[in-house]
């Protein structure tokens, strides 16, 4: 799902400091922690959210066209992440995002 303006993006972040359902300040290791994410399109600015265990290779994926809903607004970089102790969690972070207009 795409979204325009630094708005949606910004809401979610403010939104997200206030609530304590994210891993903050730790130093857990990587693999067993769940992230929500936020791309921002380079090429017209647009929004996209989802959800990984691996950020990094999920990037790579949208960047190299793996990704349908994608494919045509790249390239695309992280504007915000947040992570979580397990997949439900971090589904549930992008399920909202998604309901944010």
């Amino acid at each position: 799902m795409y979204w325009r303006g630094a708005g949606v993006a910004e809401l979610a972040r403010l939104e997200s400091v206030c609530t304590g359902n994210r891993t903050v300040g730790s130093n857990p290791t990587p693999s067993a922690m769940f992230k929500a994410y936020i791309l921002n399109s380079e090429k017209d600015g647009t929004y996209y959210f989802g959800s990984t265990k691996d950020l990094t290779v999920r990037l790579q994926y949208h960047n190299l066209g793996k990704v349908k809903y994608t494919k045509s607004k790249r390239p695309w970089k992280v504007h915000y992440f947040e992570e979580f102790d397990n997949r439900s969690d971090a589904t549930k972070r992008e399920m909202f995002w998604k309901s944010i207009d």
